[in-house]
């Protein structure tokens, strides 16, 4: 329960009501600020996303760090005991190619922070004598974020994503 998780939160919520108005949004947090333990705690992650599993949940984002493990188990534990497909989304990195294998084919895709890319328009800046200090953001127009296809869950949908992704990009 922080201010940058509501970011990527209402990103999510977004998404989930273009695609479907009918669907809604559970949330939870693993921890309340001033904890900060909610981003090391797989444990209590597994156990939230066992009980949004076991409501009826069948898709769960996480933005919550090395918590975000116990997410990816619950989502393997509860689909193969259910005989059903529940999926997780990592966040931060391609977490499909982070986790063991007997976890990614739970891993629907991941938010991805290009890190990458900030760090090099940064330095290019600098070396071009264009730096200047001071907050800015790389959102999808510059790059700054981006979501995996690792895994090829979700290949059938990148044409749709990419028109989307545009339509975000113009307003």
């Amino acid at each position: 329960d922080a201010p940058i998780i509501f970011e990527f939160q209402a990103g999510f919520v977004a998404g989930v009501g273009y695609q479907d108005t009918s669907a809604s949004v559970a949330v939870d947090y693993v921890s309340l600020i001033p904890d900060w333990g909610g981003f090391d705690d797989p444990a209590r992650a597994y156990e939230i996303a066992m009980e949004m599993y076991e409501g009826g949940i069948d898709v769960i984002y996480h933005a919550a760090g090395g918590s975000g493990i116990g997410l990816f188990e619950a989502a393997r534990d509860y689909s193969q005991t259910n005989e059903t497909q529940v999926w997780a989304i990592g966040v931060d990195v391609d977490q499909y190619l982070q986790v063991a294998d007997d976890l990614k084919p739970y891993v629907l895709t991941s938010m991805v922070a290009r890190v990458d890319v900030v760090a090099h328009d940064v330095i290019a800046s600098q070396a071009q004598g264009t730096f200047a200090g001071g907050i800015e953001h790389w959102d999808l127009s510059r790059n700054g974020v981006d979501y995996a296809t690792s895994g090829g869950f979700i290949d059938d949908f990148v044409p749709t994503l990419e028109i989307i992704r545009q339509d975000i990009i113009h307003g």
